[in-house]
């Protein structure tokens, strides 16, 4: 009798098992990695709408800002010369909204909250100043204590 060649029920079980021990150790690794590189995405993101939002201030004198208001007569971020719409990012699925709040001194405050049902969720809104402070709140809103865009 001719001895078969292949593999075993056995055999064929332990490599499952090993491929789905790996798979349960790399995929919430890997969904960590995207979540992160999105809110770098959102934070360049910001960082290009305040470049633009300083360029707008030089050209016309100020923000925008509707000093009587406390807020801007016209959203800038509506503003096809500034960015447009207020999501990020520009294409594909929105995973962050972006808003700003303005005070009577000129100054501005730009937060992306992350969209509920996307896949941001609960990873935290960030803000970003007239002045440069850059803040990541591990909440959903921009409450609590305020970590460095740095901060994994």
């Amino acid at each position: 009798m001719r001895g078969f060649k292949g593999f075993t029920l056995v055999e064929l079980l332990i490599v499952v098992v090993i491929i789905g021990i790996l798979a349960a150790i790399a995929l919430p690794s890997y969904q960590s990695y995207v979540k992160r590189k999105n809110r770098v995405e959102t934070q360049s993101t910001m960082m290009e709408i305040a470049q633009k939002l300083q360029s707008y201030k030089l050209s016309n004198g100020d923000y925008g800002v509707n000093n009587s208001t406390s807020s801007y007569a016209v959203n800038p971020l509506t503003n096809p010369a500034i960015y447009g719409q207020t999501v990020s990012p520009r294409s594909g699925p929105a995973l962050y909204n972006l808003t700003i709040t303005a005070s009577p001194n000129a100054s501005w405050t730009m937060t992306a909250t992350p969209i509920s049902t996307g896949m941001q969720k609960s990873n935290g809104a960030l803000t970003l100043t007239h002045s440069g402070t850059q803040c990541w709140f591990k909440k959903d809103d921009a409450t609590g204590s305020c970590l460095s865009w740095a901060d994994k």
